[in-house]
């Protein structure tokens, strides 16, 4: 695994046991995996540019190659930009760590940040929202936010 660089606005990805040695990916537009499918390009520009604007370390723990359905990936990118709208108005954190995979028991999504957390009103909107997304194509999300440790958002769609 590599170590976070502590600067502010990177993006950086980790090696995992899925997707091997990846390495670091500091700034917008240098993606790290071998195989990027132009849905993996789309998240990592949405990670990258928002790191960029709003100064928050982002950790990509993982990141499939593997192709998925287009309403899957539509669904999960919806779920991400949300994620990162609320983050952004509520929690105020200095990292947040991403993790998406794929396998034989369906897609995972972990989101989560060091941040203050977020309150019942700040999170019921968002979590409605992120957790129609994933019902739409099958799958089931859950958003914990909690004062003072930040906040999680863990979704899965089985195959």
């Amino acid at each position: 695994m590599t170590e976070t660089a502590g600067t502010i606005g990177t993006v950086e990805t980790m090696e995992t046991a899925e997707t091997g040695a990846v390495g670091r990916m500091p700034g917008i537009g240098r993606l790290a995996p071998a195989a990027v499918t132009d849905r993996t390009r789309s998240l990592y520009d949405l990670l990258a540019e928002w790191s960029r604007r709003t100064r928050v370390n982002v950790e990509v723990w993982a990141m499939p190659a593997l192709p998925v359905a287009d309403a899957v990936a539509d669904a999960v990118y919806d779920v991400v930009a949300e994620v990162l709208r609320l983050v952004e108005t509520h929690t105020a954190p200095r990292t947040l760590s991403f993790a998406l995979t794929t396998g034989r028991g369906g897609l995972r999504l972990t989101i989560c940040d060091d941040g203050r957390g977020a309150g019942p009103a700040g999170t019921a909107r968002s979590a409605e929202i992120m957790k129609r997304c994933f019902r739409q194509v099958g799958g089931t999300l859950t958003v914990r936010a909690v004062a003072g440790e930040g906040l999680t958002v863990h979704g899965r769609i089985r195959p």
